[in-house]
């Protein structure tokens, strides 16, 4: 690693963090030559996903696309960001893994249908507000059925 302040190629780790789901690593590090430090960020770096459409168009997987949908389903009313950060992160693992599984592609119904699982478990509410957009509902009895199948 190159320091900032001199250019330094001789750095050595003071000190490694791992963040709860251990997709993200930040490193003190001091430059053997100035002596100063400072830290870095190193995050995992996964294969790129194609996802298909219903259309049966396709397109590269965006991370962005899924945080915004999950990030507008999930209450802002007593959330832990770390919890919810965690929670993503998760949900992004086991899609990375399902792609993996079949040759870095997605379908939007996978997608849509891991979030609402992880959703089920973190909150009945948000698992609603997901689920009438993703199912599409057109009338208060579906939502009325689907709130019955939580229970």
């Amino acid at each position: 690693m190159k320091c900032p302040y001199c250019s330094s190629t001789s750095t050595f780790v003071v000190d490694s963090r791992v963040n709860a789901s251990a997709t993200v690593t930040r490193r003190r590090r001091e430059c053997a030559d100035c002596g100063k430090r400072f830290s870095t960020l190193e995050t995992l770096e996964l294969e790129a996903v194609t996802v298909i459409k219903k259309s049966g168009r396709k397109e590269p997987f965006s991370e962005e696309k899924l945080r915004r949908s999950i990030t507008t389903a999930l209450p802002s009313v007593g959330a832990d960001k770390g919890n919810r950060e965690k929670f993503f992160e998760d949900l992004l693992l086991s899609l990375y893994r399902q792609a993996s599984e079949s040759k870095g592609v997605l379908t939007t119904t996978q997608i849509g249908d891991a979030a609402l699982v992880a959703l089920k478990d973190e909150s009945h509410i948000a698992y609603i507000r997901f689920a009438s957009v993703y199912k599409e509902f057109s009338d208060v009895k579906q939502i009325i059925a689907e709130i019955k199948g939580l229970k």
